[in-house]
């Protein structure tokens, strides 16, 4: 079990030291957000997401490690509740971190857009455990990172 840190930046409480860091890295590549903005009851679950990032109407979720099975359940739903896509980063800010990219439809025609992964909810059309790569690339099995997608969309 990790032992998770409180951590006081930029006037927020963060629950851990790992969503600061998210925080410090979206300061610095000039992306605006709010820390735990709204929660939502999702099937009788109450869920709070850890960021909006408004410019780019989409909710994202840190976690310590790879996001579960559960995890990823839980996004996709707030995906289809809100209508707004969500992204879900396991562990560090680092360029090589696994994210997953939940979007409000049933499942994206590509599964992946943007270096991240898309779960669908027809069971019939996963791949690895649900999450699949999508043409979006030359190469399904790569894609431009969150930090080059938001530094392309800033020039």
């Amino acid at each position: 079990m990790t032992n998770v840190l409180e951590t006081v930046y930029n006037h927020y409480r963060f629950r851990s030291r790992t969503e600061a860091r998210w925080a410090v890295f979206f300061d610095v590549a000039s992306v605006p957000y709010r820390y735990e903005y709204e929660g939502f009851d999702l099937d009788g679950t109450w869920y709070l997401p850890d960021f909006w990032l408004p410019e780019h109407r989409c909710w994202f979720e840190v976690k310590g490690q790879r996001p579960t099975t559960a995890e990823q359940d839980r996004a996709q739903q707030l995906a289809i509740a809100t209508g707004q896509a969500v992204l879900i980063f396991g562990g560090e800010v680092w360029p090589t971190t696994l994210g997953y990219l939940f979007l409000p439809q049933a499942h994206h025609a590509q599964g992946r857009s943007d270096g991240a992964f898309g779960r669908s909810q027809d069971r019939a059309h996963q791949q690895d455990g649900g999450v699949f790569p999508c043409q979006c690339s030359e190469d399904p099995t790569k894609g431009p990172s969150l930090q080059e997608s938001m530094h392309n969309k800033r020039m």
